[in-house]
């Protein structure tokens, strides 16, 4: 059922790989979406499995990586553009515990308070996410399956992002 369902996302999400998401990938056996805990902005551990019912774009990124911090602003837009909707931009920093206040400090700084620190300096869920490297940027549809991916930087507050935003929220439950 995965399998299947992914191919024929891919079909749909086609349009999208243009501009900045060129790299965009509908791979067709996606890993399941990590279970594993991981830092909330509380201190708390959580996993993934908190934003069911929602569409997320999963974000690994770290103060360390220009291109991750590059991108943070346009995530920021993103997730404001599309919250109310069922949407979550899901940053996690995957700094060391050394640098928890800083990176915490730069994602509040850089996306103006707009998303909440996530924290996992373990990798804990970028292995079994298959990462490629930072940033990396996973979109889930609202059950945890995997819709596309990119490895690298986009403008994620451009036309092609909303819209493949904005294509995900419009599938169905369950579809």
């Amino acid at each position: 059922f995965q399998a299947g369902t992914n191919q024929q996302a891919a079909s749909g999400l086609k349009q999208f790989q243009r501009g900045t998401l060129t790299a965009l990938e509908v791979i067709p056996d996606p890993p399941a979406q990590p279970e594993q805990a991981f830092t909330a902005p509380d201190g708390s551990q959580t996993s993934l499995l908190a934003y069911r019912g929602k569409v997320i774009l999963v974000n690994y990124w770290a103060t360390w990586c220009p291109p991750c911090v590059k991108e943070m602003p346009t995530l920021a837009a993103l997730h404001d553009a599309f919250k109310d909707q069922g949407f979550a931009v899901v940053a996690i920093s995957v700094d060391r515990p050394m640098d928890t206040d800083k990176s915490r400090e730069m994602l509040a700084e850089l996306t103006g308070g707009s998303l909440a620190f996530y924290h996992d300096p373990d990798m804990a869920t970028v292995y079994p996410a298959r990462a490629r490297g930072f940033p990396t940027s996973i979109l889930y549809d609202r059950e945890g399956r995997e819709l596309a991916r990119l490895a690298g930087e986009a403008d994620w507050n451009d036309e092609v992002a909303r819209g493949l935003v904005a294509h995900a929220l419009a599938q169905q439950t369950g579809s």
